[in-house]
C-alpha cells in the first residue's frame, strides 16, 4: 500500500490502482470488521502467497472464532487450517474427512 501513499493514498472506484492480491486482502478485512457468523472465501486467497495466506487465516480464526468457515480452493497451501476437507470431482464429492487424512492434502503434505 506504500506505492499509492500509504493510510494517505487513495483508492480508485473498484481498487483499480491496487493489484488482486491487495484487493483480496482488503475484501478479508472487511469480513473481519463485519463480524461476520458464517464466511463463504471463493478463491479469496488465491493471490497471495503462502505466509500472507496463512497469516489471513489466522486473523480469521482469532477475530472470528465461532464463525463457520467455507473455502473453495483449488490451491492446496492452507488446508490443515480446516476442520473437514471435502474433495469434488465432476460435481460429486469423492472424500471428505479431517486434512491429515483427506486423500488429496494427506498426499501433499510436506
Amino acid at each position: 500500500m506504500t506505492r499509492i501513499g500509504g493510510l494517505d493514498g487513495q483508492i480508485e472506484e473498484g481498487g483499480k490502482n491496487l493489484s488482486f492480491g491487495e484487493r483480496q486482502i482488503i475484501s478479508i478485512c472487511r469480513v473481519l470488521l463485519a463480524k461476520c457468523k458464517v464466511v463463504l472465501i471463493d478463491e479469496a486467497t488465491s493471490h497471495l502467497d503462502a505466509t500472507v495466506h496463512q497469516r489471513m487465516m489466522s486473523l480469521i480464526s482469532t477475530h472470528l472464532p465461532t464463525a463457520t468457515v467455507i473455502c473453495i480452493t483449488h490451491v492446496m497451501h492452507g488446508l490443515s487450517d480446516f476442520d473437514t476437507v471435502i474433495e469434488m470431482a465432476n460435481g460429486k464429492v469423492v472424500s471428505e474427512g479431517p486434512p491429515a487424512t483427506d486423500s488429496i492434502s494427506h498426499e501433499i503434505r510436506p
